[in-house]
């Protein structure tokens, strides 16, 4: 038999073996398609209920599989389609409808491209964990801006600073110290707190802070701003008799010689080897030799960058404009890096590594959306979003990822703050970010604003779930269990409202806690953060030495006499219940202690339930006297009470009962009929006022869900030793207006919404019952540290001249005599006792 030349164009025919291996099943061949779908599948179970795990290194590992399959299915099924119907307009030389279909299949590609955005940097990226940060928030008391004044100002400043460790620990006598403000345009904005330019005021406040501990060094404001940074300094009260203590105002593009001129002595030129855009810089002299280089920037959103605070304030800002500026007389920098791509995010990480800043403080208080400045002064109007802030820490990239946070924005798709954190210049991980003084939740605001380049803003406002399962103290050590869930990132522990740091720590289940030196009842309260800084608060109630149930919020005990309701609680069985705080804003600013502040005991009886409430309230208020009409606006007590601790909606139901106690003591919730009812059979009160603190003393019958509101033989449950409720203690407090200024609760309520109590019954406390606890008192004891000395005796003699006043267990401990009143005897008997005359 002839061979087939080789190259001849025909080809030989396969034999039978090889047929048989080509038409064998290969599973390899679908291995690719099977993961694709299982991809697919994982992706939309994960992300569909919340968005924003798409951005978990999970979801970014399956992410490409999965829209490579879709894209491979598409094309298959697209392209087999398509391809027909081109074969028949080809052959029908319809070449015009050939290029519409074909145009289909590149749509067909683009459009599913834009269905699965993919963001490369921020799949690609993982938090670097660096050494904990330390950032402060700060917020003024007021609710506007306009009513902050310099003195709180600079009280505000001094606090935040104190927060990250005082300016002690930054600045030292003698030192250079450069501070950069944004001062970016003038525009016909108002010279203090626009939003947009930093608060003349607050550097003032820094100045005299920094010259409090260093009074002979040198301190220098400078700026590069778009236009004429001396007549800016200027517009803005940047003067030295505005701003004592500084030793030049001075304009960066000035300082830095004249124009292209890059071997001034006003420059230093940097080499960066490892620079993400360019290998060499020039910075300012002055500022690169600092000893101390303080930002103090805006808070605001940027249309180029997303989010702009101390990092760009000094990484743009700071670049010399005889430099790097349009002209000679034009010094803005808009042509020294294309602000619509990645190289400003890379220009950014780059100049802010040259000379990173040793301290930041923020000026929030008025925060700006929409930024980052406007075109004229009208422009700022529903832009100024009165934060009453200031930021500060150490951690440029720490300070900035909060700050973007607080404002709505993700931190980790900032390209030029993920750069800094890979380069180890700062934490953008909350899980490395300790925050002291206002929580995120507390005081974000949404701001509006551009994104771009990847640049998302948050959408997930869902707060992670967490449960205590258990917690037990076995001498000087609390072992807290917990259940969090894949969202929570960080969780904080606190007793009796004091930050403890954890002994150990295994993964997110298991906290112990040295707890040496405790002794008695505390309250234990557990915080759970997720990336985004929601949170979720449970608190629990431990005996030192001793085991609590998870999850209690309060512990009521056992009354062996039921007190008599006459506002004044001097019953022993009040002498056995702990206070506890309404000190959660649920609407409003947080007030002042003259204005508000509260705390209740419970106690209970098998027919009923007893609350103490202390309320300190500068003005009592119930404008609105139409029976059913706003009136959860007067100044009125709340309670919440959940009988079989369902949770649940309870808005038109009984599930759950809200009772309104307004100060003529009618007591109103709503029906089952969608309206409103008084329920004043339900309870028995009483309220007494001595100056601004009002004592509220209520007996309460206890309902379960089959209340019926047609009946009048409706009976309240028996209460029975460890009965477990929902429950809750709040506060409307009106101070003379048509609508209420706070509303305080005595719990936390994860999200935004914290108003959710009056028809959500599961973000209500728990309440547990207990036996009676007849308190061990040592008399003289007052402070209960086991030992009766000097330091009681100084206790007893505040109390009796009237200048501080005893309490609960001290007053008991006070009464050495036993006769219900502490008095001159109690001081001589004390007195004798502690110079050996009489026994104890």
């Amino acid at each position: 038999m002839k061979s087939i030349p080789k190259n001849s164009g025909l080809q030989a025919h396969p034999s039978s073996a090889e047929r048989a291996e080509k038409n064998r099943f290969n599973f390899k061949r679908l291995l690719l398609p099977i993961m694709g779908l299982a991809a697919l599948i994982w992706f939309f179970i994960r992300v569909i209920p919340k968005p924003s795990r798409a951005a978990y290194p999970c979801q970014r590992a399956a992410f490409p599989i999965a829209s490579s399959f879709v894209i491979w299915l598409m094309g298959i099924f697209g392209g087999a389609f398509i391809f027909s119907k081109l074969k028949k307009r080809f052959y029908a030389s319809r070449y015009i409808a050939a290029s519409v279909a074909g145009a289909a299949i590149l749509s067909a590609v683009l459009w599913n491209l834009h269905f699965f955005p993919y963001n490369n940097a921020l799949a690609a990226f993982t938090p670097t964990k660096l050494a904990e940060s330390d950032v402060a928030i700060v917020q003024s008391i007021k609710s506007d801006v306009k009513e902050i004044d310099y003195a709180e100002i600079k009280q505000m400043v001094s606090d935040a600073v104190s927060g990250v460790g005082g300016i002690e620990s930054v600045v030292k006598n003698g030192d250079t110290v450069v501070l950069k403000p944004n001062l970016i345009v003038t525009n016909s904005l108002s010279t203090e707190s626009n939003g947009v330019t930093t608060d003349w005021r607050i550097t003032k406040a820094v100045v005299e802070l920094v010259r409090s501990v260093n009074p002979s060094g040198k301190v220098y404001v400078m700026e590069g701003a778009i236009s004429d940074t001396a007549r800016i300094f200027s517009y803005y009260k940047y003067t030295y008799e505005n701003i004592p203590g500084v030793d030049g105002f001075l304009p960066i593009e000035k300082d830095s010689g004249t124009w292209q001129d890059k071997s001034s002595s006003g420059l230093v030129s940097m080499a960066l080897p490892d620079g993400l855009l360019y290998n060499q810089y020039y910075l300012n002299r002055k500022y690169k030799e600092a000893d101390v280089v303080i930002s103090l920037p805006t808070m605001k959103t940027h249309w180029s960058a997303g989010f702009t605070g101390a990092i760009k304030n000094v990484a743009i800002g700071a670049t010399p404009g005889n430099i790097y500026g349009i002209s000679s007389n034009q010094p803005a920098r808009n042509n020294m890096v294309n602000h619509s791509t990645d190289d400003l995010h890379k220009w950014i990480h780059d100049y802010y590594k040259c000379r990173p800043a040793d301290l930041v403080i923020m000026d929030g208080l008025q925060g700006y959306q929409n930024g980052p400045f406007p075109s004229s002064a009208s422009g700022a109007i529903g832009n100024q979003m009165n934060m009453r802030l200031i930021l500060a820490g150490k951690d440029a990239v720490a300070v900035d990822s909060v700050a973007s946070l607080t404002v709505g924005y993700d931190p980790e798709s900032i390209s030029y703050l993920r750069y800094l954190n890979t380069s180890k210049l700062g934490n953008i991980s909350p899980e490395c970010i300790n925050i002291s003084g206002k929580k995120v939740d507390e005081v974000r605001k949404y701001l509006a604003g551009t994104t771009t380049m990847g640049v998302t803003k948050i959408t997930d406002t869902t707060a992670p779930q967490l449960t205590i399962d258990s917690v037990q103290a076995a001498g000087s050590n609390l072992k807290i269990s917990l259940t969090a869930d894949s969202e929570t990132v960080k969780e904080l522990v606190y007793i009796d409202g004091q930050l403890r740091k954890p002994s150990s720590v295994s993964g997110m289940s298991i906290i112990n806690v040295d707890i040496s030196g405790l002794s008695g009842n505390h309250e234990l309260t557990v915080e759970a953060y997720d990336r985004y800084l929601n949170r979720t608060t449970k608190t629990a109630q431990f005996t030192a030495s001793g085991t609590v149930e998870p999850g209690i919020g309060y512990c009521a005990p056992k009354a062996a006499q039921a007190p008599v309701i006459d506002g004044i609680g001097s019953e022993t069985c009040w002498q056995q219940a702990q206070w506890k705080d309404i000190n959660y804003v649920w609407l409003g600013q947080p007030p002042t202690a003259s204005d508000f502040s509260g705390r209740f005991k419970m106690v209970w009886t098998p027919e009923r339930l007893y609350y103490l409430i202390e309320i300190t309230d500068d003005k009592l208020s119930a404008p609105n006297t139409t029976l059913f009409r706003n009136y959860y606006d007067n100044d009125c007590v709340e309670l919440f009470i959940d009988e079989d601790h369902s949770g649940g909606n309870h808005q038109n139901n009984h599930n759950a009962f809200a009772y309104h106690i307004q100060l003529n003591y009618n007591i109103i919730d709503n029906n089952t009929s969608g309206t409103q009812s008084l329920y004043n059979d339900h309870a028995n009160v009483i309220r007494t006022s001595n100056g601004n603190l009002h004592t509220w003393e209520i007996e309460l019958k206890v309902f379960d869900d089959t209340y019926n509101d047609k009946v009048t033989t409706n009976m309240p449950v028996t209460l029975t030793k460890d009965k477990i409720m929902g429950f809750g203690v709040a506060y409307n407090d009106n101070d003379g207006n048509m609508t209420r200024d706070n509303f305080i609760g005595s719990f936390d309520i994860p999200g935004a919404d914290k108003n959710v109590a009056w028809i959500n019954a599961s973000v209500f406390d728990t309440l547990k019952l207990v036996d009676s606890e007849t308190p061990t008192i040592q008399k003289g004891d007052l402070n209960n540290d086991s030992k009766v000395n000097s330091v009681d005796f100084a206790l007893l003699k505040s109390h009796i001249l009237g200048i501080t006043e005893l309490t609960g267990d001290a007053l008991l401990a006070a009464d050495l005599d036993s006769n219900g009143t502490v008095d001159s005897i109690d001081f001589m008997k004390l007195k004798l006792y502690l110079l050996g005359d009489i026994p104890q």
